[in-house]
Order: structure tokens, then sequence, then C-alpha cells
């Protein structure tokens, strides 16, 4: 995942330490897989008040997009949650 690749990168630039930049790419994906399990305890995304019909988890700072389909859950994307993430997820930039 592309994603999770450019966090890895983006911690490790601040932080100078490779177990530390792993260690947050490992809690986004731990946060991620544990809504596997349950993926409707997510938090349901919500555009001009209409249901997308994504979910999202939170990690620290970052928010994991994820869709339900019948025997898996499908990560759309994995942002920053400062960012425009609307605008990425429903623009495509």
């Amino acid at each position: 995942m592309d994603d999770l690749d450019q966090i890895w990168s983006e911690v490790f630039d601040v932080s100078a330490d490779i177990d530390t930049a792993q260690n947050y790419v490992d809690g986004i994906r731990q946060a991620i897989s544990k809504k596997a399990g349950y993926p409707k305890t997510g938090i349901p995304l919500l555009y001009n008040e209409h249901p997308t019909g994504m979910y999202f988890v939170v990690y620290k700072k970052y928010y994991a997009f994820y869709r339900i389909h019948s025997t898996y859950i499908e990560i759309i994307r994995v942002l920053y949650g400062a960012s425009d993430y609307m605008r990425v997820l429903f623009d495509g930039e």
C-alpha cells in the first residue's frame, strides 16, 4: 500500500528511527485489522450529510478509510487527518 510506505517515510524523516517508523505503521495496520471482525464499528463517512458506503478508523493522526464487502474489508486510503481527505477521496487528488 503506497499510503503506508509514505507514512513510514514521513515518520522516519521526523524521528530518524527505523523502529519508530515501523511501529507507527504497524499500529495503523493493527487498528485496521481490529475492524475486520466488526467492520461496522468504524466511523461511517458522510459526505454532505449522506452516507458514502465508507467507514474509517483513526490511529493517532491518520485515518484509514475502508469499504465493507461480504467477506472482507477493502482499504481505500490511509490519509493524514488534517489533510483535505474528502477532496482526496472524492476528487481523486
